[in-house]
């Protein structure tokens, strides 16, 4: 009994949990510079650590010795609680990653629960903008709810593609069975394929990456919702972020692509197998970032609602027509 409660005390606190989660954040951050410096013929980090591999560490401990410039006319208390609460969502949501061949916290209908969990996280980076007394935060805010709504709804509709193939509610279940539903029912490719690349463009969105980063469009609102935010305030926003990558891309491997699931017997060949499909889903979004120039407002809001929506909508048709329904 007492090894048991040591062990998954390690588990929340070591690996897979927070310690994990945090170094882990940052080496996605490092990775995503590095990648997205070398597609612009430049460096990236390279002087503090091998590589500049601990340039994100000491930046984030750079920003939490920072002044905090309070802001007048502003609601700072919903500020502090919004960081607060976005960066905790996203490292608790990691929980029910299967990083190792078997999350921390799993049961049926997780998936749904993961879902909304998220959308709260962005409703709370919405908070923040709003409660800013400059126009910068406060457009910045609203265009992020914009877009929050819209492709949440195609967000949900594609995670529900691989779970209704393998007809699990639990993300842990659908990596463990996608490949076998896939065997099973070879026409299940079709739909499988369309929404993997509907979900990339889904999570390009979530991350408010280019060509999508409309909230905090530099040429019009400086930053955005981000726009006042600095010292330790800057520095939980950008974990929040770093772990919102690590967390789309790992939950897209895990749901699509099984996230080591061949390998489960094994944690470590699991674990190897999870971070390369993790971090070759982050090529591609990094890919499109320095590829793509930012669209309009009104020109994501077309994409949303008059292809991308009845787009998924059509995958999800189509999955349970060949599933019987």
């Amino acid at each position: 009994m007492i090894l048991e409660a040591i062990l998954l005390i390690l588990e929340v606190f070591i690996f897979p949990g927070f310690l994990f989660l945090l170094l882990m954040s940052f080496f996605i951050e490092w990775y995503k510079r590095k990648l997205f410096a070398r597609m612009q013929n430049r460096v990236g980090p390279k002087y503090i650590g091998y590589k500049g591999l601990l340039q994100p560490i000491a930046d984030f401990f750079k920003l939490l010795s920072k002044e905090v410039i309070e802001l007048e006319r502003a609601d700072n208390h919903i500020i502090d609680l919004s960081l607060l609460v976005a960066s905790s969502i996203f490292i608790y949501v990691c929980f029910f990653l299967p990083f190792a061949g078997k999350p921390l916290i799993s049961f049926e209908g997780d998936l749904i629960a993961v879902l909304l969990l998220t959308s709260a996280a962005s409703f709370m980076l919405f908070a923040i903008g709003w409660s800013m007394p400059s126009p910068y935060g406060m457009i910045g805010g609203m265009r992020l709810l914009a877009q929050v709504i819209g492709f949440e709804i195609p967000y949900f509709m594609l995670a529900l593609v691989p779970a209704y193939m393998t007809r699990s509610l639990s993300i842990f279940e659908i990596g463990r069975r996608i490949w076998p539903s896939l065997a099973s029912n070879p026409a299940y490719l079709i739909p499988w394929s369309i929404s993997v690349l509907l979900f990339l463009i889904t999570t390009q969105v979530e991350l408010e990456e280019a060509p999508f980063h409309i909230p905090d469009a530099e040429q019009e609102l400086v930053a955005g919702y981000f726009t006042e935010l600095s010292g330790r305030r800057l520095a939980l926003l950008d974990l929040a972020k770093d772990t919102q990558l690590l967390f789309c891309a790992t939950f897209m491997a895990s749901i699509f692509f099984g996230a080591g699931s061949p390998f489960c017997q094994s944690p470590l060949l699991c674990f190897i197998t999870t971070i390369i499909e993790s971090l070759a889903i982050v090529f591609f979004v990094v890919a499109i970032k320095a590829s793509a120039a930012r669209l309009a407002i009104s020109n994501v809001l077309d994409i949303m609602w008059k292809y991308l929506a009845p787009s998924s909508a059509l995958v999800l048709a189509i999955s349970l027509l060949l599933g019987g329904v």
